[in-house]
């Protein structure tokens, strides 16, 4: 079980650009795949299925605000108002020398993404943060989905500098 939280917050400390992110992932090495996935990965030459193929499922959220999130009015110049909130299903393959993973994820932006409510509530009971008012301006409902492909080469290089230790993992992905 893995969670990861984002927030400009730890960072800048302002709402800008991409403000916020959540998502929580199960890795499940037992569960056995759905026929239509096993079907695709099968047909992509390049992803092994074996012994080590595991099963993940993924929910998440994510925030996006204009640099100024006090004005009302809409932003000519900037990044809209958006949430992201979204549903996965993948899975990883370990090989002898890297590990691939491949993921469908399915979601939507506007309103029903809860955006608005989360960052209000966030900064409402959580960070003390001020009231983003330009909600009204967030983008329109749209559903979204992705296919996603990642190869890494985790063991590329790796070297010993006294207490330090340097490791170089190469990543290509397609989304």
């Amino acid at each position: 079980l893995s969670l990861s939280y984002e927030n400009d917050l730890i960072g800048g400390g302002t709402d800008e650009n991409y403000t916020s992110g959540i998502r929580l992932t199960y890795f499940d090495v037992e569960t056995p795949m759905l026929p239509v996935i096993d079907m695709i990965a099968k047909a992509i030459p390049t992803f092994d299925i074996n012994a080590t193929t595991s099963t993940f499922f993924t929910v998440g959220q994510n925030i996006f605000t204009p640099g100024n999130i006090e004005q009302r009015i809409n932003q000519r110049n900037d990044r809209p108002w958006a949430g992201w909130l979204y549903g996965s299903i993948g899975m990883a393959t370990v090989t002898k020398n890297h590990l691939d993973e491949l993921e469908f994820t399915a979601g939507v932006v506007g309103p029903q993404a809860l955006g608005e409510q989360t960052q209000k509530f966030i900064h409402r009971h959580i960070s003390n943060s001020p009231t983003p008012k330009g909600w009204s301006n967030q983008l329109n409902f749209e559903p979204g989905l992705i296919a996603s492909w990642r190869r890494r080469w985790p063991i590329w290089h790796a070297q010993n500098i006294g207490d330090f230790r340097l490791r170089v993992e190469p990543d290509i992905n397609l989304s």
